[in-house]
C-alpha cells in the first residue's frame, strides 16, 4: 500500500497525486504493470466517528484481552480505551503483549510455587 497524506492548503488534483504516488511505487522498484489492482481514492475521509460519552466513550470500546476465552487478546483501531485508529492499534498491540507477559511471567511463578512447596517424595529403604 502507498499513501500520501497532504499538509493543510495542499490540494492537487487528482492526476497529480495520482502520477506521483505511481512514481513514488516505481521508485520503490514497483512498475506500473505488477500493481494488480489500483483503487485511488482522491478524497478520503480518514475517520468519521468517534467514540461518544453515549456508548461508553473510550470505555464502551472492547477490552484487548477477551473476558470470555483466556489467552485470547483482540488488538485493532477500535480496541481499548486509548488512542484513535493507528494509535489505538498500536496501543492495543502493546496493552496485549504486556498482557501476555504478565500471564506468562504469572504461569513462571506459579509453576516455581508449586515446585518448591511439593513434599518430597517418601523414599522406601530395603532392609
Amino acid at each position: 500500500s502507498l499513501v500520501r497524506y497532504l499538509r493543510t492548503g495542499d490540494e492537487p488534483t487528482a492526476a497529480e497525486n495520482k502520477e506521483l504516488l505511481l512514481a513514488h511505487a516505481e521508485a520503490s522498484g514497483i512498475s506500473r504493470k505488477d500493481i494488480a489492482m489500483d483503487r485511488y481514492l482522491h478524497q478520503l475521509t480518514v475517520a468519521w466517528g468517534m467514540p461518544l460519552a453515549s456508548r461508553g466513550g473510550l470505555n464502551g470500546r472492547p477490552k484487548t484481552p477477551v473476558a470470555e476465552r483466556p489467552g485470547v487478546y483482540v488488538v485493532g483501531d477500535w480496541v481499548g480505551r486509548r488512542g484513535l485508529l493507528a494509535d489505538a492499534a498500536a496501543a492495543s498491540a502493546a496493552d496485549a503483549i504486556a498482557a501476555i507477559q504478565a500471564s506468562s511471567t504469572a504461569a513462571q511463578v506459579s509453576t516455581a510455587t508449586q515446585v518448591s512447596t511439593a513434599k518430597p517424595a517418601a523414599s522406601t529403604v530395603a532392609p
